[in-house]
């Protein structure tokens, strides 16, 4: 049976974009990338005002950035100001609404992955000034709820301390939590640090239950898509994958890690974790179809359509028609089918 006529039911099915009410709690983003906060936010309808996002080492992606939200978020009201958190701390955050319903943070985790842990890599002085900002925004802008997502590790750093000294001494009470995002309505593993934060005059934030998990093949859907030949490292997993096991559609990791097997993926389990080396390598160089899944003795390449959906992206969301950029887009995003959930479960949203 081909690709096209099969289900082409998946966990996305395409939609309008939603609209918001005129009065609908609103968001205000720090260090915003592509926008998965806002998409999020959107989703649980709450109005996006403004974000602010700026890396000096990479200000072609910094526009790009902008162009994507321009593109997604404009017709909401919602803006980006084009600085770091630094500069707009500097500025005492001119241009940005004071008391919005939700301050949100994703502070850039380059330096707090396991990989730089295990190279003893450690927080810059950059990262420092970045937490410093953040706290100086929950004191300038006064949200009624604070929430913050970064790499495991980010809580072991000066960076943290500065925002929970923020949060305790604006009189927020706040949890810090590690979760995985396959356990909260993403079909991918991808494990976090989510903190939340609520004035000591509001009622408390919460988790969210934990939710079945989506399996990559639900989420993508059967659709038509670019036939690939797979590497020699590839067959040999697969090979050695289907001598156990009855044949399915299996995703099939491309890249993988010197010396190790490659990551398989049964169709009924979550993606592993969708960073931007899958988009471009050390050189930062293109990677295309890096990517792919294996059935019926072909292998099919994922479209960034297909990578939007297993980040929690819903099918409205336009990331880019580069492969590279849209992959940076996704890999550094937050998921916003995460963010909607824990917004929806807390009635922060409309």
């Amino acid at each position: 049976m081909t690709e096209s006529r099969k289900n082409n039911h998946n966990h996305y099915p395409k939609m309008n974009k939603p609209k918001l009410s005129d009065n609908a709690p609103t968001l205000v983003d720090l260090c915003s990338c592509g926008g998965g906060i806002k998409t999020g936010a959107i989703l649980a309808g709450v109005r996006p005002l403004v974000g602010i996002e700026y890396d000096p080492k990479e200000p072609g992606l910094s526009q790009h950035y902008k162009f994507v939200q321009n593109v997604n978020f404009a017709e909401y009201g919602s803006t980006l100001q084009l600085q770091t958190v630094q500069a707009a701390a500097a500025s005492d955050f001119a241009g940005v609404p004071r008391n919005p319903t939700i301050l949100h943070a994703s502070p850039p985790c380059t330096n707090y992955t396991k990989l730089r842990t295990l190279n003893k890599t450690t927080e810059t002085l950059a990262d420092i000034e970045i937490g410093q900002a953040v706290s100086s925004a929950i004191a300038t802008l006064t949200p009624e709820y604070f929430t913050l997502e970064c790499s495991p590790s980010y809580v072991k750093g000066m960076a943290y301390l500065a925002i929970k000294n923020a949060l305790q001494a604006c009189s927020y009470h706040f949890k810090a939590y590690e979760l995985d995002m396959m356990d909260y309505n993403t079909p991918q593993s991808r494990r976090r640090t989510f903190i939340m934060g609520w004035r000591s005059t509001n009622r408390p934030l919460k988790l969210p239950p934990k939710t079945r998990r989506i399996g990559w093949l639900e989420a993508i859907g059967w659709e038509d898509r670019k036939i690939v030949q797979p590497s020699k490292k590839q067959m040999d997993a697969i090979i050695a994958y289907f001598e156990k096991n009855h044949p399915s559609p299996i995703m099939v990791d491309k890249i993988g890690v010197s010396n190790k097997s490659l990551a398989i993926r049964q169709q009924y389990e979550p993606m592993w974790t969708i960073t931007t080396s899958y988009f471009t390598d050390q050189n930062s160089s293109q990677r295309t179809s890096s990517l792919t899944y294996y059935h019926e003795e072909k292998m099919y390449a994922l479209r960034i359509r297909d990578v939007a959906r297993l980040c929690g992206f819903p099918d409205w969301y336009a990331p880019s028609n580069v492969y590279s950029l849209a992959g940076k887009v996704l890999g550094n995003a937050v998921c916003p089918s995460f963010y909607s959930y824990f917004l929806k479960s807390n009635n922060l949203g409309l």
